[in-house]
C-alpha cells in the first residue's frame, strides 16, 4: 500500500514538473499549482468577469478576496480560476502560495524565488523578511501579467505585511482565500462563497461518491449543511468503500456531529468539517475491526 502511494506521488510530481517545464518553454511560468478537482459550485466565469471588470477600472494590481465559512469551497474556487485554460492563456505567471501561517508563506516565497533561478538557495536563506519581500515585489513588478493566489490566509495579523506591493501596470491579480473578513479593507473586490443549493450539493456528492441519488443521500447532504468539503470527503470515502452504505455514513456522522457540536474548542464554522473527519476515521476503524 505504501509503495503504491509512493508511486502515485511520484507520478503526480513528474506531471507537475512536466507542466512547469512546458510553461517555461513558451515564456510562461507556474509555481506550486494544485490539482483542481474540476468542479466548483461557484460560477467561475462570473468571477473571471468580475476580475476583468476591476482590472479595467485599475492601472495596477487588483486584490480580490474569496471569503466564506470553513469547507464552503473557497480554495476550490481559486483552484478552478488559476488552473483554467483562460488563465493559462492570459497570465505570464500563475502562482499558488500557502498562507496558513507566516512561516509557510515565507517558505513558499523563498521557493518561488529559487525556482526563478535568479538567486541561489544559500543566498535566499540569509535574507530577513523585509529583504525577501523586496525581492518578491521586484519580481512581480517586472512581470507583464500574473494571477497569484494566497490560500487560507485566515489570520491577517500574521501575514498582512507579507502581501505583495505592486505598482507597475499590467494584467495583475492577487487572490486571497480566507475565512476572515478583515481583508475587506485592502481588497478591490470581495467574492463571498456560500453553500450550494440542494440540487447542486446532491450532484456534488454523486460526482465524488459514484452513488445514485436516494432519500439517504438527500438526508446526508442536508446533515452536513451542504458543505462542499464535507461532501467531497465523504463522497470519496464512499467511492473507495463501496460496502459502506450511505445510511451507515449518515448514522456515524450524526453520532459524531452531536459530540463535536457540544465542544467549545472548535470554531462553530469548522465543526461540520471536523465531524466529517471524525466520521471517516471512525468508519475506517470499524472497517478494520470488521464491523462495517
Amino acid at each position: 500500500m505504501e509503495d503504491t502511494r509512493h508511486q502515485l506521488n511520484s507520478v503526480k510530481e513528474e506531471v507537475k514538473k512536466g507542466a512547469e517545464g512546458a510553461a517555461k518553454r513558451d515564456g510562461k511560468k507556474t509555481f506550486n499549482l494544485p490539482m483542481a478537482l474540476g468542479h466548483s459550485h461557484v460560477k467561475v466565469a462570473s468571477v473571471e468577469r468580475e476580475l476583468d471588470k476591476k482590472q479595467a477600472e485599475s492601472r495596477s494590481m487588483v486584490l480580490t478576496t474569496i471569503s466564506g465559512m470553513a469547507g464552503v469551497g473557497k480554495t476550490e474556487c481559486a483552484k478552478s480560476l488559476v488552473c483554467s485554460e483562460q488563465a493559462e492563456a492570459k497570465y505570464q505567471l500563475r502562482g499558488w502560495f500557502r498562507a496558513d501561517t507566516r512561516a509557510q508563506l515565507l517558505l513558499d516565497y523563498r521557493k518561488w524565488l529559487e525556482f526563478n533561478e535568479k538567486v541561489s538557495k544559500e543566498e535566499v536563506k540569509d535574507w530577513d523578511d523585509e529583504r525577501l519581500m523586496h525581492e518578491v515585489n521586484q519580481r512581480l513588478n517586472e512581470l507583464e501579467s500574473f494571477l497569484v493566489v494566497l490560500d487560507n490566509a485566515d489570520d491577517p495579523g500574521q501575514v498582512r505585511d507579507l502581501i505583495p506591493v505592486v505598482s507597475s501596470q499590467g494584467l495583475k491579480h492577487l487572490i486571497i482565500t480566507s475565512r476572515s473578513r478583515e481583508w475587506g479593507s485592502l481588497a478591490s473586490s470581495i467574492i463571498t462563497v456560500n453553500v450550494p443549493e440542494k440540487e447542486e450539493a446532491v450532484k456534488m456528492f454523486e460526482l465524488h461518491s459514484g452513488r445514485v441519488r436516494s432519500a439517504e443521500v438527500d438526508e446526508l447532504v442536508e446533515a452536513v449543511g451542504r458543505l462542499p468539503l464535507a461532501l467531497s470527503q465523504l463522497g470519496a470515502y464512499g467511492r473507495q468503500n463501496e460496502h459502506v452504505s450511505v445510511g451507515e455514513l449518515l448514522e456515524v456522522f450524526r453520532s459524531n456531529a452531536k459530540a463535536v457540536m457540544d465542544r467549545n474548542d472548535i470554531g462553530s464554522d469548522a465543526r461540520t468539517v471536523w465531524a466529517t473527519l471524525v466520521t471517516m476515521l471512525e468508519s475506517i476503524g470499524r472497517k478494520t475491526e470488521g464491523k462495517m
